[in-house]
């Protein structure tokens, strides 16, 4: 946990990067903090976090679930599986939680969040986790190898599955959250559809789905416009980083001086265009520009790559080559296609937007810690604003019929 604060008067917001082993003890230090500040709700982010110590997961979600509820059961096909219930002790067993997931969320993250689920006791928000629950025995071999063997899968207090079906194959299995981007779930949740066999009910009657990782109840779109592939330009080759390092030579007493607080900072300092326009100056010493380059002959190896079957079946033969028009027509095409698409993703009408926000959390970073500084992102974070604006809505927690 390196990220923690009050995000309003009431709500606190917790950011855990992975279920490493000092992990619990990290967050009763956060939580009673927070607690200090007036915390009575709590946002507790798992997004993008691929799990870890499986007993720390279980620490964890025993904070949230009273004692002696069902945190996550393994079983299989010897019926030899065991229980993790939740003990005495729990810090945050009430009020209001929020736990912010989405496709990178996995193993420990989704045995938090389907227990958290399942009891009714907080709103799941994001997009569905991962979907890994597999319980595996390392074997050490004669070679001093290590094979790990699937022994048992986790399962909800529901009785959901976390694991994802293996069923299409090890490839099909592989590529699931690319086919997944392909059919929109990202984008939209009506893309995604679960058979009654799938339903399940909470105490309260709720209905959540199994079939491998965990849908949460009120999905939260990926924002595809925030992609620059400029912006990734100057993250690779280190222009924010260098050239904010310069900036503070110059201007850290100016800046502490005139914003001592993060608070200070984050509401008031803004990267003004003369200053963008310095970091892009920079940039171009750095061999980084605006535009989109014209590497023709790179491209001509996409065209084949990518037109090979059409080009075989125009040019089966030499006689063939004799009237090239078509084929002229296919390169030019490709093309100008090509070059639009690179500059469509360059996005030059917003990345300046995102390049600012991360020039300013690199300075805040410099001037603050990693925790404060993250707060920058979250002013234009869609899950973390909506998550903010439903903790406060006592109307959405009845709905969904959640308990606090």
């Amino acid at each position: 946990i390196n990220v923690y604060f009050m995000a309003d008067d009431k709500t606190g917001y917790i950011r855990l990067e992975r279920f490493a082993a000092t992990s619990q003890t990290e967050f009763d230090s956060a939580i009673n903090k927070l607690k200090a500040l007036g915390m009575k709700n709590l946002i507790f982010d798992l997004r993008g976090n691929g799990g870890g110590y499986l007993n720390v997961a279980f620490a964890i979600a025993d904070e949230f679930i009273k004692n002696g509820q069902m945190i996550v059961y393994t079983d299989n096909f010897r019926k030899t599986g065991e229980n993790f219930k939740a003990t005495k002790f729990g810090n945050f067993e009430e009020g209001k939680l929020i736990i912010l997931v989405d496709e990178g969320s996995a193993s420990a993250s989704e045995i938090v969040s389907g227990a958290i689920q399942d009891w009714d006791r907080g709103l799941i928000m994001g997009r569905r986790t991962f979907g890994k629950g597999l319980v595996q025995k390392p074997l050490i071999l004669t070679d001093k190898s290590e094979l790990r063997l699937t022994i048992s899968h986790y399962y909800t207090p529901t009785g959901r599955c976390i694991q994802k079906p293996y069923d299409d194959g090890i490839d099909s299995y592989q590529r699931e959250l690319t086919e997944r981007y392909k059919h929109g779930e990202y984008l939209t949740p009506d893309s995604i559809s679960f058979p009654d066999s799938l339903k399940y009910y909470t105490p309260n009657k709720r209905v959540v789905y199994g079939g491998g990782g965990i849908m949460p109840d009120i999905f939260i779109p990926m924002d595809t416009t925030k992609y620059s592939s400029l912006f990734n330009e100057l993250f690779r080759k280190g222009v924010f980083g260098a050239f904010t390092l310069d900036y503070m030579d110059s201007y850290r007493k100016e800046l502490l001086s005139k914003y001592p607080t993060i608070s200070d900072f984050k509401n008031n300092f803004q990267i003004s265009d003369e200053m963008y326009s310095q970091l892009m100056d920079y940039a171009k010493k750095e061999g980084v520009n605006d535009s989109v380059p014209f590497n023709f002959t790179s491209r001509i190896g996409y065209f084949i790559k990518d037109e090979k079957n059409k080009l075989d079946s125009l040019y089966s033969n030499i006689e063939d080559l004799e009237n090239c028009k078509e084929f002229e027509e296919m390169l030019i095409k490709y093309m100008k296609d090509s070059y639009s698409e690179s500059l469509k993703l360059r996005n030059l009408d917003k990345a300046p937007i995102y390049i600012k926000e991360y020039l300013k959390f690199e300075i805040a970073r410099n001037m603050f810690s990693f925790g404060e500084a993250y707060q920058i992102f979250l002013l234009s974070d869609d899950a973390f604003l909506q998550a903010i604006q439903l903790i406060q809505d006592d109307k959405t927690f009845k709905k969904f019929k959640v308990t606090h």
